[in-house]
């Protein structure tokens, strides 16, 4: 008896009868909005060095090499929640019945998955200890085991056995589903002796099975259901999730100011407005994470299937949006050195970088490029993300002659790009028409 068989049994709910939509639905709006917070949350903990009186570039260079391990490890993490989503994303990808059974679960997978910002946080702080290793490491092992418990793979590798690709197809299903446990398992206990590698060991572990990995994966291609509502309407979630929070979480950057007793409004008026490069920097930030946002939801409007390539693309650039609040606050403090400015535009330039080569809007700007007019009005929108980049580029090279008051002035230089992805798109004509 299958697991989908049993499954249906245990509920009472034939398995050949119509799909539990609505049961199964909000599961997975439920995992989908955990897995996007604790995506955007592990970041949220990086200290930023403060900066020295009359800071120099050397010294802002000198505070984001100190982030940098942090840095390592918030990519590391990702990774890994990201590949617990994958796990999930195509486990229950065919599933027919939300039963008890698989709710209980799955709020167990989503316990861990909500514990890996804390894990993470904790080893940034104690990554030299025995202690530090083994609450990450353990974290990460156990939301891999019960990833395993939750999602219904055996079935699916059973089914790959059978199929066209036949071993190889299922012993990349296991390597999914178990093999990182061992590895972790093995770090784990690799701590007790040598806590100062034993993350590295780990880290060096994955990638060898994540290259064991893809070489069996080419020219591998699991049949998928067309369209396949849940596959790319989870992405989506995923992906509006992720944009969501780090959006939200911009506004923790504004410190509140304190009056005192005594204040007065002068005062208060006075206090707010040293709070305007903060501010500034919020507008700025929501507006181009939002224009991202708009050149996403278009490039992946008449998308009806999803396979690995593209939620991978889709996480790289997830990756790159929930280091977000971190620039935000690393700009917060070095907003008044050419440094901080200058980190700023590199940021926000490797992000329409990513957005715009390696996220899922890539392949149809390549289309558009080849299918000629019509072809790249349908990828105007996209095409505002790449063009964010030789902005950043002046930014970067314009904020010595400007100076730190006024470096954010060349954002100005987005709202022609914006002006001209609406009339290629043909927005601004459709409103005339109006």
């Amino acid at each position: 008896m299958s697991e989908d068989e049993q499954i249906a049994r245990d509920e009472t709910i034939p398995a050949t009868g119509p799909r539990d939509d609505y049961g199964i639905g909000r599961l997975l709006a439920l995992s989908d909005g955990v897995f996007a917070v604790a995506m955007t949350l592990l970041v949220i903990d990086i200290a930023v060095v403060p900066p020295p009186a009359n800071a120099t570039s050397a010294d802002g260079w000198r505070a984001f090499q100190q982030v940098l391990p942090n840095l390592g490890i918030y990519g590391f993490s990702f990774v890994m929640v990201s590949v617990s989503w994958l796990n999930h994303h195509r486990g229950l990808r065919t599933l027919r019945v939300a039963t008890r059974r698989v709710l209980f679960r799955n709020l167990g997978l989503l316990a861990l998955v909500c514990l890996m910002p804390f894990a993470t946080a904790f080893f940034q702080r104690f990554a030299n200890t025995t202690a530090g290793n083994q609450v990450y490491l353990g974290a990460i092992f156990l939301l891999g085991l019960m990833s395993a418990l939750t999602v219904p793979w055996r079935e699916r590798a059973r089914n790959a056995r059978g199929g066209p690709h036949g071993l190889r197809h299922a012993v990349v299903i296991y390597l999914d589903q178990l093999g990182g446990l061992p590895v972790f398992a093995f770090g784990f206990l690799l701590a007790g002796w040598a806590p100062g590698s034993a993350a590295l060991v780990a880290l060096c572990l994955v990638v060898l099975l994540g290259v064991v990995r893809w070489l069996l994966m080419r020219d591998l291609r699991e049949p998928l259901p067309d369209p396949d509502p849940y596959g790319v309407g989870r992405m989506l979630a995923l992906s509006d999730g992720v944009f969501a929070i780090a959006l939200t979480l911009l506004v923790l950057n504004i410190a509140i100011p304190h009056l005192g007793s005594q204040g007065n409004e002068a005062q208060a008026v006075a206090l707010l407005g040293r709070r305007r490069v903060q501010l500034t920097a919020y507008a700025i930030t929501f507006i181009v994470v939002g224009v991202y946002w708009i050149a996403h939801h278009r490039s992946l409007r008449r998308v009806t299937s999803v396979r690995d390539n593209i939620l991978g693309r889709n996480l790289i650039l997830l990756f790159a949006i929930c280091l977000v609040p971190f620039v935000m606050d690393f700009f917060d403090a070095w907003s008044a050195t050419v440094f901080g400015n200058q980190f700023f535009f590199a940021s926000f330039g490797v992000i329409a970088a990513v957005t715009s080569l390696v996220g899922p809007g890539a392949a149809r700007i390549r289309a558009g490029l080849r299918g000629g007019w019509q072809e790249v009005r349908n990828v105007a929108s996209v095409a505002v993300a790449a063009g964010a980049v030789p902005i950043c580029v002046l930014g970067i090279l314009l904020t010595p002659v400007l100076g730190p008051n006024y470096a954010q002035l060349v954002w100005l230089l987005m709202a022609p790009l914006v002006l001209a992805e609406r009339i290629l798109s043909g927005e601004g004509m459709l409103i005339r028409a109006r």
